[in-house]
């Protein structure tokens, strides 16, 4: 942070930074700090002018998020059961698990913006749409009973439990 600073001041161009800084009561907070350079009207350089805003409960807030981000990521992955997060309008894969990675037989990269109808999986592609009805009556659909056809060609008995839950925004 000090030698941005520097460089800025060397350079009188504008500055900004996320800083820690030690308040009057001795609490360590996190802070925004943003200065200009100031000239006189002949275009000497004066100095620079700045602010400081507190941004402390922000950068706790965003911290928490991302543990609670990393912590979903990690159960989401370790689960042993097949799990996927699918666009409800197209169906397609925004993320899969390992343990579908591993019964699958397909990549991620190979699945991920693509709908599983697209791929095959569907054994039975009624079922489909009989999971579509189910979840037009109620946003969420347990123990449904389908099989699902893997990238070997293998048929796989499922029990899905379905939820349509908000996604990016």
């Amino acid at each position: 942070v000090v030698d941005r600073w520097v460089q800025a001041f060397t350079a009188r161009q504008p500055y900004s930074a996320e800083v820690r800084v030690r308040n009057a009561t001795g609490e360590v907070r996190w802070g925004l700090s943003a200065s200009q350079p100031l000239w006189d009207a002949a275009g000497a350089f004066l100095g620079y002018v700045g602010t400081w805003v507190d941004i402390h409960d922000r950068r706790v807030a965003e911290e928490a998020l991302r543990a609670s981000e990393e912590l979903a990521r990690t159960a989401f992955n370790a689960s042993p059961d097949i799990m996927t997060m699918s666009e409800l309008a197209s169906g397609a894969y925004v993320a899969v698990n390992d343990a579908f990675v591993r019964q699958s037989g397909y990549t991620r990269e190979e699945v991920l913006g693509r709908a599983p109808s697209a791929l095959g999986f569907w054994a039975r592609p009624e079922d489909l749409g009989r999971l579509l009805a189910q979840l037009a009556k109620s946003p969420r659909v347990e123990g449904f009973e389908t099989r699902l056809r893997v990238r070997d060609g293998r048929e796989l008995t499922a029990s899905m439990s379905v939820e349509i839950a908000p996604f990016r925004g």
